[in-house]
């Protein structure tokens, strides 16, 4: 499902064009539901905003008071996001599900464990072994879960950024 198929299942959902130009408060909600939707799913703001006719900083608005909107909203935004789940034309969450291989992750932080004892300490090095001092304490089960549910999406949402 590309973003106008998106777009086309919010209009449908709402019952009308959720790109109209008003400040009408349906409206409204119903372009931060949309703009919500699309960036859980790896829209850029550029992209967002040229099918809603906004620019990106609206988008980023409309993303950051999400939480303003009706309970009605938010259960259209539940049911769009649940749709979008059980759809495997867009889809960021069906890979968390399968087995991943934490080895690999593994092997990439003690190589990077490696390069930063290497070098000489700065501001960036020092966090990395922050991360890498706090992240040798956990099990392999908790390890895995947090690539799974923080490093993966978050790595995800940087790349379409």
């Amino acid at each position: 499902m590309d973003i106008t198929q998106l777009k086309g299942l919010l209009d449908r959902t709402y019952g009308f064009d959720i790109s109209k130009k008003t400040r009408a408060r349906e409206y409204v909600y119903a372009r931060r539901v949309f703009s919500k939707v699309g960036r859980d799913f790896g829209y850029t703001f550029e992209d967002i905003g040229s099918i809603i006719n906004c620019d990106h900083s609206t988008i980023i608005h409309h993303i950051k008071s999400f939480e303003t909107i009706h309970a009605i909203d938010k259960e259209v935004y539940g049911k769009v996001v649940k749709i979008l789940k059980s759809s495997d034309m867009l889809n960021p969450y069906k890979n968390l599900n399968q087995a991943i291989d934490v080895s690999v992750y593994l092997d990439r932080i003690s190589e990077l464990e490696g390069l930063v004892m290497e070098k000489d300490f700065t501001v960036e090095q020092d966090d990395m072994c922050k991360l890498i001092e706090i992240a040798s304490s956990w099990s392999e089960d908790t390890l895995s879960h947090f690539i799974e549910t923080r490093v993966i999406p978050f790595d995800k949402m940087n790349s379409n950024q």
